[in-house]
């Protein structure tokens, strides 16, 4: 039972990092981090009664999130952005992800592309949902 248990642990250990090397793993890790981040600011819009936002420029391939974050950008594997928004983006390129204190959300999509490979991050207007597409 014992060598049972230390085998499943070493293929938990090793598994993370034979995934990350397949082809798109990278890409859906850079995307699932992002999406986690709009769900911080989601709860943080919740908890905390007041809207929070995160501004992204597709140009520059980076975000910062309102209030006080620094700016990010999206690690050189993601060579392009493409946003779909439900609002008008914002001096004619940035977009804006508006969470607000009753859950709901602004809404759009998030599409980064690494050559062939696409991972996208979903955020639903009503109910602020923030989820990554396969």
């Amino acid at each position: 039972m014992l060598v049972v248990l230390v085998v499943i642990a070493m293929a938990m250990a090793v598994a993370p990092s034979l995934l990350s090397s397949l082809p798109g793993g990278r890409l859906h890790a850079i995307a699932d981090d992002f999406a986690g981040t709009m769900r911080r600011l989601r709860s943080h819009a919740v908890v905390s009664g007041t809207e929070a936002s995160l501004l992204l420029d597709p140009a520059s391939r980076s975000y910062v999130t309102v209030p006080g974050g620094p700016r990010v950008a999206f690690p050189d594997q993601v060579e392009a952005v493409d946003v779909s928004s439900n609002t008008p983006l914002l001096k004619g390129r940035v977009a804006q992800f508006r969470f607000f204190p009753d859950g709901t959300a602004t809404g759009g999509t998030v599409v980064l592309h690494d050559g062939p490979r696409v991972a996208a991050v979903r955020v639903d207007w009503l109910t602020g949902r923030v989820r990554r597409l396969d």
